[in-house]
């Protein structure tokens, strides 16, 4: 009896023991708008841009030549400027070239596999070798600077594609003489497609204050023992923080910044807590790392590039996460942002102060 008792007792314990250590992390998602700084931007007294799209005066049988000016145009924007045609600040200009394109014969010899024996077998194919042409130049004419001119991934250039291979030539001539048309079609359609993107991807980065969306995740605690109440609280703070995040260029305004540090605070003092080496504790090493990953996001977003460091460090040395390395990336892509526009600030405070009437 008194050995089913003790059995019965150290049951008790192992699950008691078990019980306590059952803390769930979850993460709530969060998306916000914000303001996406340049990487180039342009001094701050430029306020206008005008675009220029010049075509080929003759195009190919396939080419339309609205689609082509259309996409060009949709390229060519700059979020935060005002598109004007009189007395641009900046001129964005695209020059599209004719559609280089021929083919060479060529064969291959291959040794392959047959049975026990290896034999050498021809193969047939062409070289499809073509060039789309597409420069572009943006001059900021009010400050006398030229931020680009150059062709788009260098598509001045010949760049040559293989066509399927055949093992008879006679195959090869049937393949080609049905598909001809649709493959060249296909590769200046793709060549034309990659080289606009580029240009779109080119101005948003370096230029544009766009509207970007971001989505984010706070980490959250809950036992079924252990009161964790105050993560809900952090939770709802952060919630309120983005939800009133205003569209600044630099900053998601006071309202956001006033919930966000009631966030941190609460983090913070929990942190207070942190034993990674004992289990049974509170903020342990699972609920603590979930914690400082919190801490380091909020920290990402106002600004203080040196703690997002800081909290990915010290968790990476106690538990390696993605998100301690991706957010340190972050942190240093913005942190390079934000000092090009703080410096463009003060440049435009100093002209201002000599001349009252510069904008």
């Amino acid at each position: 009896m008194k050995k089913l008792l003790l059995i019965f007792a150290l049951v008790l314990f192992i699950f008691s023991s078990h019980a306590t250590h059952a803390q769930k992390v979850k993460d709530e998602k969060i998306s916000f708008t914000y303001i996406q700084l340049p990487n180039n931007p342009f001094l701050l007294n430029v306020k206008t841009f005008i675009k220029e799209n010049e075509l080929p005066s003759s195009l190919g049988a396939d080419d339309n030549r609205s689609s082509l000016k259309n996409a060009l145009e949709g390229a060519t924007n700059i979020s935060g400027l005002t598109e004007t045609e009189e007395s641009p600040d900046v001129e964005i200009s695209t020059k599209l070239g004719s559609f280089y394109y021929f083919t060479e014969y060529q064969k291959i010899e291959r040794e392959e596999k047959r049975g026990d024996q290896k034999v050498k077998v021809n193969y047939h194919y062409y070289d499809i070798n073509y060039s789309y042409p597409l420069h572009l130049k943006i001059e900021d004419i009010k400050n006398g600077e030229t931020k680009y001119d150059a062709y788009v991934n260098n598509s001045q250039d010949k760049t040559i594609e293989k066509s399927k291979e055949f093992k008879s030539y006679s195959e090869l001539s049937d393949y080609w003489a049905k598909n001809k048309k649709n493959i060249r079609k296909s590769i200046k359609d793709k060549a034309f497609s990659k080289n606009v993107q580029s240009i779109k991807n080119h101005i948003h980065l370096n230029y544009a204050y766009a509207n970007a969306k971001a989505n984010i995740k706070i980490n959250i605690v809950t036992d079924k023992k252990t009161d964790y109440s105050e993560y809900a609280q952090a939770l709802a703070h952060a919630q309120n923080a983005f939800s009133a995040a205003e569209q600044n260029r630099g900053n998601l305004g006071e309202a956001f910044e006033t919930e966000i540090k009631e966030a941190i605070a609460i983090w913070e003092k929990a942190m207070l807590e942190f034993n990674p080496q004992n289990k049974k504790a509170k903020i342990n090493k699972k609920v603590g790392i979930a914690t400082m990953e919190n801490l380091a996001i909020a920290y990402l977003w106002v600004n203080d590039f040196e703690k997002v460091r800081e909290i990915s460090d010290q968790a990476r040395e106690i538990n390696k996460k993605s998100w301690q390395i991706s957010l340190v990336k972050v942190a240093e892509k913005n942190e390079t942002k934000l000092a090009k526009y703080l410096e463009l600030l003060k440049v435009q405070e100093e002209a201002t102060s000599e001349n009252p009437e510069t904008k």
